[in-house]
């Protein structure tokens, strides 16, 4: 299982992963690693198994019935996924670009760069599908720092690390930065991606990339 579950909440952690034995250098693999579970842990909230059919136990031979009931038995252990959760996506509070900017990867689909309208369409497709077709429409616009029309990884990394500090206030704050982000931290970045909060948002990204000098390798 990709994560453990603490007072009903998923904790999800890089500490292994998918990426295990496949990424040599520890940050990125936890950035990953991280990021995998997590979407793990998605699907089996969105999309949960499928109980085994029990209704003809009966006509089974004796190894078919051992098999469903363990099927059964596996199918009730995993359950549903809490719907609170936590996500560590990097190994310690102190700044780590390595596993940021490795988790920024994963989440963007495991590409260095995205261009700005493609993105902007999986935003939208994703709040389409929780609040209805056309209710609020997204944009990636203001991820795009330097308007070449793409978001590259330093450049998303800043909605990460806003995701993480609005995990405990409501705005951006270094001191709340913690390498975690929570479903409320999550929530409340759909605001900045909303269009009509281009303004805002883009002055905010612009913000946490200086602050911590995201395009550069210090």
């Amino acid at each position: 299982m990709p994560y453990s579950v603490v007072n009903n909440v998923a904790r999800i952690n890089g500490e292994n992963g998918f990426y295990d034995g496949k990424i040599a250098d520890k940050s990125i693999r936890y950035g990953r690693n991280a990021i995998n579970n997590f979407n793990v842990y998605q699907q089996r909230l969105w999309n949960p198994a499928i109980a085994p059919d029990m209704s003809n136990l009966a006509s089974l031979d004796s190894d078919a019935f051992d098999k469903t009931m363990g099927d059964f038995n596996a199918f009730l252990k995993e359950g549903l996924p809490p719907f609170e959760y936590e996500v560590q996506y990097m190994p310690t509070k102190k700044l780590d670009k390595k596993a940021l900017f490795a988790a920024a990867y994963e989440e963007m689909g495991q590409v260095d760069e995205i261009r700005v309208d493609v993105l902007s369409k999986i935003m939208q497709n994703r709040l389409d599908a929780q609040l209805g077709r056309g209710a609020i429409r997204m944009s990636a616009c203001a991820m795009d720092l330097n308007q070449d029309n793409k978001i590259s990884v330093d450049e998303y990394s800043a909605s990460i690390l806003l995701k993480d500090s609005l995990s405990r206030g409501d705005k951006f704050s270094k001191k709340n930065v913690a390498g975690m982000f929570t479903k409320d931290g999550a929530n409340a970045l759909v605001h900045y991606n909303m269009a009509h909060n281009f303004k805002i948002a883009n002055s905010t990204y612009q913000k946490i990339y200086d602050s911590y000098k995201l395009g550069s390798d210090e």
